[in-house]
């Protein structure tokens, strides 16, 4: 069998692709390093709820929910109290690697939410109402707002502060990817490999 150029770079590519780690970052997956606070729930144990109609629908967002700390859904069994100064739950993403990450997800709340990478305010709530917030972050499918974030090796953590505003259902959705980077020593060694492809190339070649 005799293998291409082309073919071999494609079989060096998709042996790196898949050297890399994917990690799923959603809500409702209940992980190891997610938990949460609110002054109204002193135990805070986060549960998936019913979304409302006019949510962005769970079933298109590769496995997250909606969650809350209460059955604050549509239909559901609580309400959460307006109040535009405390968010009513603040929910956090921790994770430890030792090597660099890449974090992509969208995120939509009822009514709205602040978005904190390791203690630092990066996107602050939409206090303004329509059926939720008007415009992001809100609840409806176009009312997202996406991050895309590189992150060193080391601890992070990612916090969503989720405010009620305007009465009704209440409750947080998030869904995207963390993506472990290969150390330094993998991409070398991967660099060396299409070097040497190279070179053979070009002796063929002649």
């Amino acid at each position: 069998m005799t293998f291409t150029f082309k073919t071999l770079l494609a079989a060096a590519t998709l042996t790196l692709a898949n050297s890399a780690i994917a990690i799923p970052f959603m809500s409702g997956d209940f992980n190891a390093g997610e938990s949460c606070t609110s002054y109204l729930d002193t135990s805070c144990n986060l549960q998936i709820i019913n979304a409302h109609p006019l949510w962005q629908p769970s079933s298109s967002t590769g496995g997250a929910q909606w969650v809350s700390i209460s059955d604050s859904g549509q239909p559901g069994s609580d309400s959460i109290p307006n109040d535009s100064s405390t968010p009513y739950m603040t929910v956090t993403e921790t994770f430890n690697f030792s090597v660099a990450s890449f974090l992509s997800f969208d995120i939509w709340a009822d009514d709205t939410a602040e978005v904190w990478l390791d203690g630092v305010s990066l996107f602050s709530p939409n206090k303004t109402q329509n059926i939720c917030a008007n415009g992001t972050i809100g609840c409806e499918p176009l009312e997202f707002e996406h991050f895309d974030w590189a992150l060193s090796a080391g601890e992070h953590t990612i916090s969503f502060d989720v405010y009620q505003i305007g009465g009704g259902p209440a409750g947080l959705l998030y869904t995207g990817t963390l993506s472990l980077i290969p150390e330094p020593g993998s991409l070398a060694l991967f660099g060396l490999g299409l070097a040497g492809l190279g070179f053979a190339r070009k002796r063929q070649s002649k």
